[in-house]
């Protein structure tokens, strides 16, 4: 009986120990595996980072590229209009109305455009929307990756409990302590709470014929007492 229960017990070191070593490649794997994708999402990530940075970029090229153009049309009108109003007041001095009528009527005619740009032109607005467009990105992002946190705690953590009540039960199975206990257990226990035809003793004897047999033999011994105080009689 003894050496049945260390092979037992060797067998389920044996098992443990087997999966213990699982254990830790399906842990080792899982963690190779999570580091690459994170480093893939982080990837990712700084891929759509440096798309936007040169979205913006961009964007902010041309506009001022285009600011460019109207400042430098501004200073040539105005470089246009400081010489015409310069000759203009030459003009108010000449007496010659002939020649002030000609030459103002050539100065008077437009050469500037009477539309001034605004400063409402250049789309400011666009990099405030790309801003709130990457913050509503954040929080999703955020949001996801809590969802999906709670989902990997909660599998692991049932998966723990799991691995560990099966453990529990193979260190308990063939447990010859145990196995003593439950017998004397069954010993103990009147025999009006176990159910007649179903019942083995400690050493595998049937509980049920143990308590006929006890039957039998106290119905022999009043037999005989009666058949005693006949004689007597």
């Amino acid at each position: 009986m003894s050496q049945h229960n260390v092979q037992e017990r060797e067998k389920v070191l044996k098992e443990i120990q087997q999966a213990v070593e699982s254990l830790k490649r399906s842990a080792d794997a899982a963690v190779e595996d999570s580091d690459q994708i994170f480093t893939e999402l982080i990837r990712s990530m700084e891929e759509r980072r440096s798309e936007v940075k040169e979205l913006i970029r961009a964007q902010e090229k041309a506009e001022v590229s285009r600011a460019e153009g109207l400042l430098e049309q501004l200073e040539q009108e105005i470089v246009e209009l400081r010489r015409r109003d310069a000759e203009l007041e030459q003009l108010s001095h000449i007496e010659d109305h002939i020649h002030f009528l000609q030459s103002y009527q050539s100065l008077s005619s437009p050469s500037v455009s009477s539309d001034l740009p605004s400063i409402g032109v250049f789309p400011l607005q666009y990099f405030g929307d790309v801003s709130k467009s990457v913050s509503e990105l954040r929080e999703k992002v955020e949001d996801l990756l809590k969802g999906e946190w709670t989902k990997i705690s909660t599998t692991g953590i049932a998966g723990h409990n799991n691995h560990s009540s099966q453990m529990k039960a193979a260190l308990q199975q063939d447990d010859p302590m145990e196995d003593k206990d439950r017998g004397q257990e069954v010993k103990r226990r009147p025999s009006s709470e176990f159910p007649v035809g179903n019942l083995v003793d400690i050493d595998n004897t049937p509980v049920t014929k143990s308590l006929h047999g006890d039957s039998e033999r106290e119905r022999d011994g009043e037999r005989e007492k009666e058949k005693e105080r006949q004689k007597h009689k």
